[in-house]
């Protein structure tokens, strides 16, 4: 083999060797709960346990195919409550007025509506699993949003660096079209 042929060789084994073997992001241990609730903390794997886990088997699509796994874990409507959505008891139905968004490590976000997690209201059972098929994640962190009612993944979460709950103010009355114009 000639010599330049053979460098080139040993430059790409030597780099293929170290990208293959080169540290892979470490996914966050915990994440924080913060916004309008009474008590922001970080949230870990025995915080989660500590609160009442459920299970769902959950049928939805990704990646082009239809997955079907069971998930483990805790509601995020009780990780909210145990935090206390802060609540303006002037305001009749102030939980309607609150979204609840989950950030992940790489920017993805998506959002619920507080009403939509409430059980006196929407009561989805969006969970904050942390196995699947009785394990717990091996890639992705370790707790994944799961909304169990979704046709589609999309909502899924993993990698959770952030879940945050807002109030939505929305514009003044005087700000709106009139719905008879005179």
């Amino acid at each position: 083999m000639k010599p330049i042929v053979l460098a080139a060789s040993l430059l790409w084994l030597a780099g293929f060797f170290f990208l293959s073997h080169a540290e892979q992001p470490v996914a966050p241990a915990s994440f924080s709960l913060e916004g309008a609730v009474l008590d922001p903390e970080q949230v870990d794997l025995a915080k989660l346990k500590s609160l009442p886990a459920v299970s769902a088997n959950v049928t939805y699509e990704a990646g082009g195919g239809v997955k079907t796994h069971r998930f483990t874990g805790p509601l995020l409507w009780d990780l909210l409550q145990e935090a206390g959505i802060k609540l303006d008891s002037n305001v009749k139905k102030d939980i309607l007025r609150k979204v609840v968004i989950v950030t992940a490590s790489d920017g993805y976000v998506t959002v619920f509506g507080a009403g939509e997690l409430d059980p006196a209201s929407g009561g989805a059972p969006i969970l904050l699993a942390y196995a699947q098929d009785q394990e717990p994640f091996r890639q992705g962190g370790f707790v994944r949003i799961i909304a169990a009612q979704d046709k589609t993944g999309a909502r899924f979460v993993h990698d959770i660096l952030r879940i945050e709950v807002r109030d939505v103010v929305s514009a003044p009355a005087e700000a709106l079209p009139s719905p008879h114009p005179n």
